[in-house]
């Protein structure tokens, strides 16, 4: 992504916003928040108090990084750029060059990677935030693990990759 003869022509912004995810951990605050509101009265009422109101600001926190945290995919003339804002200042880059081949793929985040997010499977590590389809990246180096990234852009992902592939600059298959 440095060069200025770099074309942007896939992105993709990923976001964490599943409604039974944020219905649960709504269910969790109400619990912390009714926890330290009920009256206890024991002896150590002020430090359970104290207690519960630490854990009830810290998870908080957690839920506002958790709110903003996004995977974000591009593809470019080059290769396939990702990162995990906050987490990652700057894309991780995937020269073509250094693919052997890409596969659109349907995968079981759960049965293959447990789950969705940043996970190392026993194949390929996965970068998922939702659904189940998306990229499985194999390289030519073997001592490289295998990479999956997930997409709710699938057609227009498809077509990117299609396109490349009728240019010769990535082995891309729609089987997997």
């Amino acid at each position: 992504m440095n060069s200025t003869n770099d074309q942007t022509l896939f992105e993709e912004q990923q976001f964490f916003r599943q409604t039974w995810l944020w219905s649960l951990l709504s269910i969790i605050i109400v619990l912390f928040i009714s926890l330290a509101l009920i009256p206890n009265n024991s002896s150590n009422d002020n430090d359970q108090s104290l207690l519960i109101y630490i854990l009830l600001i810290l998870f908080i926190g957690i839920l506002i990084l958790f709110y903003k945290t996004n995977l974000q995919v591009r593809i470019s003339s080059s290769g396939i750029n990702y990162r995990w804002v906050p987490f990652n200042k700057n894309f991780k880059i995937v020269s073509f060059s250094e693919i052997d081949q890409i596969q659109f793929k349907t995968y079981k985040a759960i049965r293959e990677f447990g789950g969705w997010g940043y996970r190392i499977g026993i194949k390929a590590t996965a970068n998922t935030v939702s659904g189940n389809k998306g990229i499985y990246i194999q390289f030519k180096s073997k001592k490289k693990r295998a990479l999956l990234l997930g997409s709710n852009k699938t057609e227009e992902l498809r077509n990117v990759l299609n396109d490349l592939a009728n240019k010769n600059i990535v082995n891309y298959s729609e089987h997997g």
